[in-house]
């Protein structure tokens, strides 16, 4: 038997899973940071990132997406790598946590283009707010 998604249906699911990986990663990134205002900025967006995967399942028909144990190792033992290579621990924590951003950026665009309800694009707007706010705070 064949599952056929709409656009939507696929989309938004992909955001789940964005949002819970990003969730995840910007839990490692936190535990490895140096700088403890960086941890902390870290530990709070990871968990808004679990809490829009949450609104999103609770307010539409995405499915609770869950990151794959063995794509969570890799990036992990990847990440610790670039960080020994960089010299630098917080820098490549940053950098990683700003391309899984970009990740959920893509993912939350995609949902709003197409045909969703006002209360997931709510959350998927306030998610877009959010990922500005955090790449501002570690750019600067």
């Amino acid at each position: 038997m064949t599952w056929l998604r709409s656009d939507r249906e696929v989309a938004l699911n992909e955001l789940v899973r964005a949002l819970r990986e990003a969730a995840d990663r910007h839990a490692t990134a936190a535990e490895r940071a140096e700088d403890k205002e960086l941890g902390s900025l870290l530990r709070e967006t990871a968990e808004r990132r679990d809490a829009a995967a949450d609104m999103l399942v609770d307010r539409s028909e995405a499915e609770a997406a869950v990151p794959d144990p063995d794509a969570e190792f890799l990036h992990d033992v990847v990440a610790e790598a670039k960080a020994a290579l960089a010299g630098d621990t917080d820098q490549a924590v940053r950098s990683d946590v700003l391309s899984i951003e970009a990740v959920v950026r893509e993912a939350a665009t995609d949902v709003l283009e197409n045909d969703t309800s006002d209360r997931v694009r709510d959350v998927v707007r306030a998610v877009l707010d959010d990922i500005a706010a955090v790449r501002g705070a570690l750019e600067s």
